[in-house]
């Protein structure tokens, strides 16, 4: 009977712990995972969960999904994982380069609201100044500063009414 019990807590304990992780994270000096600094020399791979922050310093850190999504964070950026999403971000500050699996089941929120990414599965979003989000295509030759960039206002709090959005509009 012992042996038994033994055996499925084995077996349970490694399944949970998997199911909490939700990525991992890589990066090089300057990586923190919840205000705590990342010993980055050696282990190629932190695993991370919903609701924790990433930090960069001078260098970027790419964080690879389950599904094989990947966000790679920019230098000096601060983002959340999301809580409700199997694949997502808060952006705090800073840039996120995203390359989704999945579109439909990826998010990526600034400002603590979700950001239109115009249905693009590969994108640059980026905070600039204190109110403003700027979303640009990948990989078809566009420049990072080209002019077509799609803008995104800080949306204003939720009042209630009805007019209020939960997406942010460009």
């Amino acid at each position: 009977m012992h042996r038994w019990i033994l055996a499925v807590v084995a077996l349970v304990i490694p399944v949970a712990a998997a199911a909490q992780q939700f990525a991992t994270v890589s990066g090089s000096a300057g990586l923190t995972v919840n205000g705590v600094s990342v010993p980055t020399a050696g282990i190629p791979r932190w695993p991370v969960s919903a609701g924790d922050e990433i930090a960069t310093g001078t260098d970027s850190a790419s964080i690879l999904f389950q599904d094989g999504s990947r966000i790679t964070l920019g230098r000096n950026t601060r983002a959340r994982l999301s809580t409700h999403s199997p694949v997502g971000i808060d952006l705090l500050a800073g840039t996120a380069n995203y390359k989704f699996v999945s579109p439909a089941n990826s998010e990526v929120n600034a400002f603590g609201r979700p950001v239109d990414l115009h249905s693009l599965s590969e994108g640059v979003v980026a905070i600039e100044g204190a109110d403003q989000v700027t979303v640009r295509p990948r990989g078809r030759g566009e420049n990072a500063d080209n002019a077509s960039a799609l803008k995104n206002k800080k949306p204003k709090p939720r009042s209630g009414h009805d007019k209020d959005d939960d997406r942010l509009e460009h």
